[in-house]
């Protein structure tokens, strides 16, 4: 590897660290919403969300694009509810997202890359046919 390589090389988080920094703010909306309710629960995610990404870039200076596109449906479907006192926008708000995943995961194998095989990068380990077939079955669930 040449020093120009290492000097762009992204520093990467443990597995179990990128799970704790990517699940952690729902875990987060669970509890409070369970015992707070829906808007409380909703400013706990939003809050957790912002913090999960500081965490993340503090450690990698960068950002992955799929929770940032998360983190933004986050702040405007949240601050929607908080806004107008309405449960319904962060409901909706994983509808959205899911929709936009799907239609990413399938718009990349149109360009002829899996994108989950970069989300997964150090989590799994499949060949390229598998990754194809992970991301057709995400992408319909």
């Amino acid at each position: 590897m040449s020093d120009a390589t290492n000097t762009i090389a992204r520093k990467k988080l443990a597995p179990v660290l990128k799970l704790a920094l990517e699940m952690g703010p729902l875990v987060l909306f669970f509890v409070a919403y369970s015992r707070l309710g829906i808007f409380a629960g909703t400013g706990v995610l939003m809050a957790a969300t912002v913090v999960a990404l500081a965490v993340t870039y503090a450690l990698t200076r960068h950002i992955p694009v799929m929770p940032l596109v998360t983190a933004v449906m986050v702040l405007v479907f949240g601050g929607l509810t908080l806004l107008l006192h309405d449960a319904t926008f962060v409901k909706m708000k994983a509808t959205i997202v899911y929709l936009l995943f799907a239609a990413a995961l399938f718009g990349g194998l149109l360009f002829g890359k899996a994108l989950l095989s970069v989300v997964f990068d150090t989590m799994m380990q499949l060949t390229e046919a598998g990754w194809r077939k992970l991301t057709v079955r995400w992408g319909l669930f």
